[in-house]
C-alpha cells in the first residue's frame, strides 16, 4: 500500500502541482547545478503553471459562449489582437506538465510506472469524452425543437447513424468543442514512445521530427490519408467525414515541445538564463516586433484595411486547422515574450519589464485561476456541458440584450469552479480519513 502520503499523493500529471517535479532531483534534493537551478525558477511555481491553465480555460469558455448577435464582453480577449489563441497555450503547456511529471516517474520509479499511467490517464480521458459526447448529444436531441437548429454543432452525431457513433468512437468525427479533448488523448498515448527517446538521449531527433511532421502538413502531404479517411467514413453514412477544427498532426508541434522542455526542466538541462537573459535578450526585440505586426495585421482585417487582393493572398497561410506557420510564429513570439518577462522580467532593471512582470504573475496567481488550473481536464469537460446548456437557454430564452449576455458569459466562467471544488473535496476526504485514523492509532 505504501506511505499514507504516498497514497494520496497527486498523480494526475495533467491536474497536479508540479512543484516536487520541477525542483528536485531523484534523490528528493534541490538542485544544485546552474542550469537546473535557472529551469526551477521557469517551472517550480507550480501556482504560476495552474494559473496560465487557468487563464486559458477562461477564455475557452468566454469564445465558447455562442449568443445570437454576439456579446460585446467577450470581445475583451487576447484573441482579437492577433492569431493566438487559448488552445494553443492549453496544448503547451499540456505538454510541458506531462514531461516533467512523467519524466519524473521514468527515472525515479519506472518506466512501465511511467508508461501504464499514461495509458490510464488516456483510458480515462477517452471514457470521459464519450460520456460528455453522448451527454451533449443527448441535450440537442432529446430537447424538442433544438435538433433542427443547434445540429451543426454536432455534425453527423445529430441523426445518432450507427456509422456517424462508430466515427465518434474512433475520435473522427467529434461535437464542436471537443477537439481539444480529442487530441489530448492522442498525445498521451503516443507520449510513452517520444518520453523513451528522449530519455535515450534522442531529444534533437524528436524535435526535428515533430517539426517535419508539422511541414508535412503544411505541404499537404497528409491529404491522400485524410481523403482516404473521408470515403471510409462516407460508405459508413452518405456525407460523413472527418470532423474537428484541428489537425493533430500539425497540432501536435506545441505539444511535443512542452513535452521537451518539461522533460528537460525535470532533468535540470534547461537553462533558463541561456534562453531567457535578464541583461541584453537577444530574441526578445524580435520576438516583440513578431507580436505587435500580427496584432497589426490582424486588426487591419478586422477592420477592412486591407485590400481584397493582398487579403486574399495573406489569408493562404492562415489555416487555423493546420496550425500554420502564421499561427505558429505569432504564438512562438508571444510565448517567448511571455516567459522572458515571467522568468527574467522581475529581476530587469528596466521599470516597464520589471512593473509588466509583476502584473503577469500577479494575474497567472489569482487564486480562481489556479484552482481551475489544478483541475483543469475535468474542467474542460465541464465547459463542454455549459457551452452546449448556453446554446440551449439562447436558443428558447433568446435573443438577449447586451447587459443579459454579459450576466450569462460572467456566470458561465464562474461555474467552472464547480467542478474543481467538487474535485478538491473530494480528494480532501481520504486524506482527512487518513489523518483521523493516524490520529486513533497514536491514541
Amino acid at each position: 500500500m505504501g506511505r499514507p502520503e504516498e497514497r494520496h499523493a497527486n498523480t494526475d500529471a495533467s491536474n497536479g502541482d508540479a512543484t516536487d517535479a520541477a525542483r528536485t532531483d531523484e534523490n528528493g534534493r534541490f538542485p544544485r547545478h546552474p542550469a537546473a537551478a535557472a529551469g526551477c525558477r521557469l517551472m517550480s511555481r507550480s501556482a504560476t503553471l495552474d494559473g496560465l491553465r487557468g487563464y486559458f480555460l477562461v477564455f475557452m469558455m468566454v469564445n465558447h459562449v455562442v449568443l445570437a448577435g454576439g456579446v460585446l464582453l467577450a470581445k475583451v480577449n487576447h484573441a482579437e489582437l492577433g492569431y493566438v489563441q487559448d488552445a494553443q497555450g492549453f496544448v503547451l503547456l499540456s505538454g510541458i506538465v506531462a514531461g516533467m511529471y512523467y519524466t519524473r516517474v521514468w527515472t525515479q520509479r519506472s518506466p512501465e510506472a511511467a508508461r501504464r499511467r499514461l495509458f490510464a490517464r488516456a483510458r480515462e480521458l477517452y471514457v470521459s469524452t464519450m460520456l460528455v459526447i453522448a451527454l451533449v448529444t443527448a441535450m440537442v436531441v432529446l430537447v424538442p425543437g433544438a435538433r433542427e437548429p443547434l445540429g451543426g454543432f454536432l455534425g453527423h452525431l445529430a441523426w445518432l447513424e450507427p456509422g456517424t457513433l462508430l466515427a465518434s468512437a474512433l475520435l473522427l468525427h467529434s461535437p464542436t468543442f471537443t477537439d481539444l479533448l480529442i487530441q489530448y488523448i492522442l498525445y498521451l498515448a503516443a507520449t510513452p514512445l517520444l518520453l523513451r527517446l528522449i530519455l535515450d538521449g534522442h531529444a534533437r531527433k524528436v524535435a526535428l521530427g515533430s517539426a517535419a511532421l508539422w511541414a508535412a502538413v503544411q505541404m499537404g502531404l497528409h491529404v491522400p490519408v485524410l481523403s482516404a479517411l473521408d470515403d471510409g467514413l462516407g460508405r459508413l453514412s452518405d456525407g460523413l467525414a472527418v470532423r474537428g477544427p484541428f489537425n493533430p498532426l500539425a497540432w501536435q508541434v506545441l505539444y511535443v515541445a512542452g513535452l521537451l522542455i518539461g522533460s528537460a526542466v525535470q532533468r535540470g538541462r534547461f537553462d533558463a538564463d541561456r534562453w531567457f537573459p535578464v541583461e541584453r535578450p537577444p530574441w526578445l526585440v524580435p520576438a516583440l516586433v513578431t507580436v505587435v505586426v500580427c496584432a497589426a495585421w490582424h486588426l487591419s482585417f478586422v477592420h477592412e484595411l486591407v485590400g481584397p487582393a493582398v487579403g486574399e493572398r495573406f489569408l493562404r497561410y492562415v489555416d487555423r486547422t493546420e496550425f500554420s506557420l502564421v499561427y505558429l510564429a505569432n504564438f512562438a513570439a508571444l510565448a517567448y515574450v511571455v516567459s522572458w518577462l515571467l522568468i527574467a522580467g522581475p529581476r530587469s532593471s528596466h521599470p516597464v519589464a520589471a512593473g509588466t512582470a509583476r502584473l503577469l504573475t500577479a494575474l497567472f496567481n489569482l487564486p480562481f485561476l489556479r484552482l481551475l488550473g489544478r483541475h483543469s481536464l475535468q474542467v474542460y469537460l465541464f465547459h463542454v456541458l455549459v457551452a452546449y446548456a448556453i446554446l440551449l437557454i439562447d436558443l428558447f430564452g433568446g435573443p438577449f440584450n447586451q447587459l443579459t449576455k454579459a450576466v450569462l458569459l460572467l456566470a458561465s466562467v464562474a461555474s467552472l469552479a464547480i467542478p474543481a471544488l467538487w474535485r478538491e473535496r473530494s480528494r480532501a476526504k481520504p486524506a482527512e480519513r487518513g489523518a483521523v485514523r493516524m490520529g486513533s492509532s497514536r491514541g
